[in-house]
């Protein structure tokens, strides 16, 4: 009997350990790959990253040790791979790209552990989503702050300086997505905002958030004042002293974190009906415009990013690319992050769960829209120019193929099954039109370095020749994406096959009951939205040819 306690102890413990762990291994890999500025210290960084990620990798391991499963196998694998990219290749030049991806990992590792506890299925969405948010802003920040006191603890930074401030932003990025997550997790278990303050679970949950938010204040503004304070050797004692400070404090809402797992949830009476064993939620009203205006459901995970877009705009540069970002490339950011917010969190990211025209429209908005505004934001990535300069014939497949990938997915019932299912199928799902969007810009219009007949610095999607054929060779690769996104469209709107039909067929809608006319409805939907597009990009190719004509008259009349 009195082995119980003992062992629970010790699965607290191992817990705990586990999660600085993992907390650590991606602060240590923001530090090499994102807020280090010497090339020295990021190679420095990969010794506490394999350190940390071996101990994750133990840990996990132990936990096996009763029985073995498939999430933490999983996370241990990514935990040993961690440890062995950077034991391996975390040096020199390396360090940066090692740091980058092994951040990636540690975000997987730590959502699949979170998901593993909260639930992977649609219908836990709504709390296991901010829950996750919570987990990884909180990593991020006390993470990134003990692993710059591990690697201080090892020798002073190159430059102390702008690596605090760099981390500084980071903070103040993970401070706002900390709190309003956590806010949001814990609303989302009371029965009504009441319960903030006359229950046990709320007041815990208020402490909580409270602390966070004293904390982060006092972090974002003594930081940035000690910053322009630091010597070359390195971080001070007032420095060390605030950060001892901030990691207590994050013990202590750690614990409350803890606290709160052990006292009942005052959550009020859970949505019924197909619906709701669908998406976790009951279904929404009939459309009509009063509907549409009050339907809202924030999605914690995009709300994160698009705010991490807006945050990366003064995010402190150094290098070849610190210059200022132009005003018109900042604005396309913002406006970008807002309508994703606005077409993922409104009225179709309500109804399209159940709506299937609802849910190809913002599909299409994604891909056509938010994608490519973003991406003129952000030069052509290195790698793709140098793609499409080596294989010219690679331009019509990436031109093509963001769209036939997402036709692809939505006409592949085991593909499109678990993505509408699932927690993180669903936010692939949201995120991967706007990728592909970004990508289908990027190569169709890859940036204001366009080559001029016998212009060195040449466009990597077209081919060498007068100004003429280049024209045609943009259009032809503006074609495809639009041919493609009408063809998928009249596809859906002329056949006779229900997509997903166990889930858009199987919600008790009373209203828009013909789940394939309504499927159909969203294929000349997304045909319209190509229409649009060609349009707009004709649009743009006369402006163009407008103003190249200008330029050219006003050079013969210089030459004059």
């Amino acid at each position: 009997m009195s082995t119980i306690p003992v062992l629970a102890v010790l699965h607290v413990l191992l817990g705990v350990i586990e999660d600085l762990a993992a907390a650590g291994a991606l602060g240590a890999s923001l530090l090499a790959g994102l807020l280090l500025v010497a090339p020295a210290d990021r190679a420095r960084a990969m010794t506490p990253l394999a350190v940390l990620g071996g101990v994750w990798t133990l840990t996990q391991l132990l936990a096996l040790a009763p029985a073995p499963r498939l999430l933490p196998a999983l996370v241990a694998a990514l935990a040993a791979l961690i440890t062995l990219l950077a034991v391996g290749l975390g040096t020199g030049a390396r360090a940066r790209t090692v740091g980058r991806l092994t951040g990636v990992l540690a975000v997987l590792g730590i959502s699949i552990r979170v998901l593993g506890d909260q639930g992977f299925l649609l219908a836990q969405a709504g709390q296991a989503v901010p829950v996750l948010v919570h987990v990884l802003a909180m990593s991020v920040w006390a993470g990134g702050l003990g692993a710059i006191l591990l690697l201080r603890a090892r020798g002073p930074l190159t430059d102390s300086s702008s690596v605090i401030v760099r981390f500084s932003h980071l903070a103040l990025l993970a401070w706002c997505v900390l709190a309003l997550s956590g806010l949001w997790a814990l609303l989302t278990r009371l029965g009504s905002p009441i319960d903030l303050v006359t229950t046990a679970f709320g007041l815990v949950g208020l402490a909580k958030i409270m602390l966070l938010l004293a904390l982060g204040v006092l972090g974002a503004l003594q930081r940035r004042r000690l910053a322009v304070r630091t010597g070359a050797d390195g971080p001070g004692r007032p420095f060390l002293r605030l950060a001892g400070i901030e990691l207590v404090l994050m013990a202590a809402a750690v614990v409350l974190g803890a606290l709160l797992a052990l006292l009942p949830v005052p959550g009020g009476a859970a949505a019924t009906g197909p619906a709701a064993d669908l998406t976790g939620h009951a279904l929404p009203p009939a459309p009509s415009a009063a509907s549409l205006l009050a339907s809202w459901r924030p999605d914690a995970l995009v709300i994160a990013l698009a705010l991490t877009l807006v945050w990366a705009l003064r995010f402190p540069r150094t290098g070849p690319r610190a210059a200022p970002r132009a005003r018109s490339a900042e604005l396309r950011v913002v406006v970008g992050a807002v309508l994703l917010v606005l077409v993922v969190c409104g009225p179709l990211g309500v109804y399209g769960p159940v709506l299937s025209s609802a849910h190809l429209l913002q599909q299409g908005l994604l891909l056509v829209l938010v994608g490519p505004l973003l991406a003129g934001a952000v030069p052509t990535p290195g790698g793709l120019s140098r793609l499409l300069h080596r294989d010219p014939w690679t331009a019509p497949l990436l031109a093509l193929g963001p769209t036939g990938l997402l036709a692809l997915v939505h006409a592949t019932p085991w593909l499109l099954g678990p993505a509408l299912a699932t927690i993180p199928g669903h936010e692939l799902l949201l995120l991967a039109p706007v990728v592909l969007g970004a990508l289908t810009w990027w190569t169709v219009e890859p940036g204001a370095d366009a080559r001029r007949d016998g212009d060195s610095g040449a466009d990597p999607t077209l081919p060498a020749g007068p100004s003429a054929r280049l024209r045609v060779w943009r259009t032809v690769l503006a074609a495809l994406p639009v041919a493609g996104l009408a063809a998928s469209g009249l596809a859906l709107a002329l056949g006779s096959t229900l997509l997903a039909s166990d889930r858009f067929g199987a919600t008790g809608r009373t209203w828009r009951a013909d789940a394939l006319a309504d499927q159909q409805t969203g294929g000349w939907i997304l045909v319209g939205l190509a229409v649009l597009a060609g349009i707009a990009l004709v649009g743009i190719a006369l402006a163009g040819r407008a103003i190249a004509s200008r330029t050219t008259r006003r050079g013969a009349r210089a030459r004059e």
